[in-house]
């Protein structure tokens, strides 16, 4: 039985039971490690895949980001050119303010304490309350002693 043996293995002295066995135990380990070669290749896939959309979503939030600036800075320029034309309105203005801007101003006004800090709100509701306060005194100096218009008191005094 020189011939049955090679290495240290006697192959004819194996059955096929025996045989059966050490093939069943060698493809299994062969599908281990395929399987465990598949899963790694899988593993660095899904890697790469989350990267990726890593990258995706920071460029995404860097994007939403950017966006919700710009529009805070629409609706703060929006309410800062509001203040200077109610500004502008209010110092030349002999009288109260046009009540449609001074109603669109207000809104203003209340909508910036959402979007300013509070010092900023208690700035723009002073503008508009010293020139309400301006506007309904500059109509009574106008009206005159007893509700007469100044200019017609004038007129009468001085016969114009």
């Amino acid at each position: 039985m020189s011939g049955c043996g090679l290495g240290s293995i006697a192959w004819c002295d194996f059955s096929w039971d025996a045989f059966a066995t050490l093939l069943a135990g060698a493809l299994t380990f062969v599908a281990g490690v395929l399987a465990v070669g598949a899963a790694l290749y899988v593993a660095k896939k899904q890697n790469a895949i989350l990267r990726r959309q890593t990258e995706i979503l920071e460029r995404q939030a860097r994007s939403d980001e950017s966006a919700h600036r710009h529009d805070m800075f629409d609706r703060r320029f929006t309410i800062y050119e509001l203040a200077q034309q109610f500004i502008i309105a209010a110092t030349l203005a002999a009288e109260r303010v046009a009540p449609a801007l001074e109603a669109e101003f207000s809104a203003a006004v209340n909508r910036s304490q959402f979007l300013f800090e509070s010092a900023v709100y208690r700035e723009l509701k002073d503008v508009l309350d010293t020139a309400t306060t301006l506007g309904d005194r500059n109509r009574e100096l106008e009206a005159g002693p007893n509700g007469a218009r100044f200019d017609t008191l004038m007129n009468e005094t001085w016969m114009f």
